[in-house]
């Protein structure tokens, strides 16, 4: 008999391929929003994880992944922001990121 793998289970294998589309668009986003070179990436920036949000097959899934896509946006994308804080305040980088 054999025993099962994560591979096999439905959910995991739905789970790994969500993550790796949210976080190929997060890290694009992250670098979209540098500007600078990165500019074309705002055209495609959204594609893995559209063809993830598109895998989903229930409700839950496609808000867990609505949920995680905000929260990997705002980290990649609004990093600025807590160093701006970080600079204005003197409160440590780490501490302004949480907030």
């Amino acid at each position: 008999m054999k025993s099962p793998t994560p591979l096999s289970n439905p959910l995991l294998r739905w789970l790994g391929s969500s993550l790796i589309g949210i976080t190929a668009s997060g890290l694009m986003l992250g670098l979209y929003a540098r500007g600078g070179w990165a500019w074309p990436l705002g055209f495609i920036a959204l594609v893995p994880w559209l063809i993830t949000l598109n895998r989903a097959s229930t409700w839950w899934q496609t808000l867990l992944s609505g949920l995680l896509m905000s929260v990997v946006f705002v980290f990649a994308v609004f990093t600025w922001f807590a160093d701006a804080i970080s600079v204005y305040t003197g409160i440590s980088p780490l501490i302004t990121l949480l907030m």
